[in-house]
């Protein structure tokens, strides 16, 4: 009998739902280019695994995911709406977006697209303010600017 980890039910969740994520991101990306071989190959897991979590994102999350010549696209993906946010919760965002881009494994492109919007939505007497408290903060995760980032973010 096989030992069981703590917490390795946890971590297979979290890769799983990490997974299915990145590939709703491929797909809307980049449609008609994924097949369940090439989503295999990438996410190095089997044809079966990612059919499992296509079937997930068409019938459990309600994406009109379609297939077509082999591969998939989203016939249509649901619209976020538009919210409001004060100054301090912006901020917060914004320093949370620009610190993820330290972070491996974040989309960039859809990352930095993601920041050019949240940095739209001060009013430009704050610009350069803002952008001097983003400047500051270090472009990889170091350990040693754990706190250095903290004390930005704050």
């Amino acid at each position: 009998m096989r030992e069981r980890v703590f917490g390795q039910g946890r971590d297979n969740m979290i890769r799983r739902t990490a997974r299915i994520l990145e590939i709703i991101q491929q797909i809307a990306g980049a449609p008609g280019r994924w097949s369940r071989q090439k989503l295999a190959e990438y996410h190095e897991v089997s044809e079966r695994m990612i059919q499992k979590d296509l079937e997930l994102i068409r019938h459990r999350l309600g994406l009109e995911l379609r297939h077509e010549n082999g591969t998939y696209f989203f016939q249509r993906l649901p619209r976020v709406p538009t919210t409001v946010y004060p100054l301090s919760e912006a901020l917060a965002l914004l320093m949370a977006a620009r610190a993820a881009q330290a972070i491996p494994g974040v989309n960039s492109a859809e990352l930095a697209a993601a920041i050019a919007r949240l940095e739209s939505i001060f009013p430009p007497s704050l610009g350069h303010l803002v952008q001097e408290a983003i400047d500051e903060l270090p472009r990889r995760a170091v350990k040693g600017h754990r706190q250095t980032m903290l004390t930005l973010l704050h």
